[in-house]
């Protein structure tokens, strides 16, 4: 199986890792803006013949297809959230399953009769936060009887060597994703009903405890 990894940020190295331990994963074509940085970390993390470097831009539609079209089986989109729908409309038109870690948006959705018609799987969600989590907490909630709150920790207090700002707080993703997060629209189910929230700022706060706790700082 021949993957393209788009994005070889804090994300994309550790996907990087996973591609190159599988024995599934043939090769891995890796791409990013910064193809010198890219080739530095490759050659000191010392990774063997099956990974290849290339360059995309996410603001360039034709990089993007021209790796789309490179033959390969799937791709990891770890770009910037902005290009998502760009990334899996040249995946469908080039026939390449995808995989990314985006809450799925308009742009992906209306491609769904286009993929199934030309068999392509589109994975959206499937990072750490949103995916991992959601899927770990339903397989907690079915293994239950009984359901009465739930507990999701939604930041963390870093170890002191993970604390090297002044703000002593560690995240990974840029702080206009976090506060777009916040914003985005959303459903709740309150009191037996569905309720349809504008964005976490504008309502007061639901059932759901935010809390946090201490973390190795590797959000």
């Amino acid at each position: 199986m021949r993957v393209l990894l788009l994005g070889v940020g804090m994300q994309g190295k550790a996907a990087l890792h996973d591609l190159v331990q599988s024995q599934e994963v043939t090769e891995v074509i890796t791409a990013d803006r910064n193809v010198e940085a890219l080739k530095a970390y490759l050659a000191d993390r010392r990774y063997d013949a099956k990974v290849r470097c290339g360059f995309v831009d996410a603001a360039d539609p034709d990089s993007i297809e021209r790796l789309m079209k490179s033959g390969v089986d799937v791709a990891i989109d770890l770009l910037p959230a902005h290009v998502c729908g760009r990334v899996a409309a040249a995946a469908v038109q080039h026939g390449v399953h995808l995989v990314n870690t985006f809450y799925t948006v308009p742009e992906v959705k209306v491609l769904a009769t286009q993929a199934e018609s030309r068999n392509v799987t589109i994975l959206p969600e499937f990072g750490l936060d949103p995916g991992i989590d959601l899927v770990m907490l339903g397989e907690a909630v079915r293994s239950l009887d009984e359901v009465e709150e739930i507990w999701s920790y939604g930041g963390g207090i870093p170890e002191p060597e993970a604390a090297s700002n002044p703000l002593k707080y560690k995240v990974t993703w840029t702080f206009e994703g976090v506060l777009n997060s916040y914003r985005r629209a959303g459903k709740v189910i309150r009191d037996g009903r569905i309720v349809q929230i504008e964005s976490a700022f504008s309502q007061p706060p639901l059932s759901l405890i935010f809390s946090t706790a201490p973390t190795n700082g590797t959000w």
